[in-house]
Order: C-alpha cells, then structure tokens, then sequence
C-alpha cells in the first residue's frame, strides 16, 4: 500500500489497518519500534477525530510513515 492509498482510507480503515497483523523481524528493538510507530499514528488518527489535531499533519506523519 503507498502513502497516497493509506491516507484514502477512512480514519477507522486506517486503524484497522495499523492494528492488523504485525510481521515479526526477530529483532526486538525493531519490533517494538513499528508496534510503537503504529500506535502513535492511531493515537493522532484519535485527535484528529475529536478535533485536536489537523487532516494536514496526520498526512505529514503518514508521508513520513511511507518514506515520501
């Protein structure tokens, strides 16, 4: 999926989507870094919910996210 296909999706799409199966690459820290990455882009899609945060930084952390 690429940056511009995730950020289509609705707020709750993109949760379910983040919070699906994570694969395992064996490294500790690196497995604790994408389960950590992906509940601080829940935990924005949240805010931007219930207002506290904007469309346009959620789209700059997903660009980010994506590697864009």
């Amino acid at each position: 999926m690429t940056a511009n296909e995730f950020k289509e999706l609705s707020n709750w799409q993109k949760i379910r989507t983040l919070s699906g199966v994570v694969p395992q690459t064996g490294s500790l820290e690196t497995d604790v870094k994408i389960l950590t990455d992906r509940l601080a882009i829940c935990c924005l899609i949240s805010r931007v919910e219930e207002g506290d945060a904007t469309e346009e930084f959620l789209n700059e952390i997903i660009y980010k996210a994506f590697g864009v």
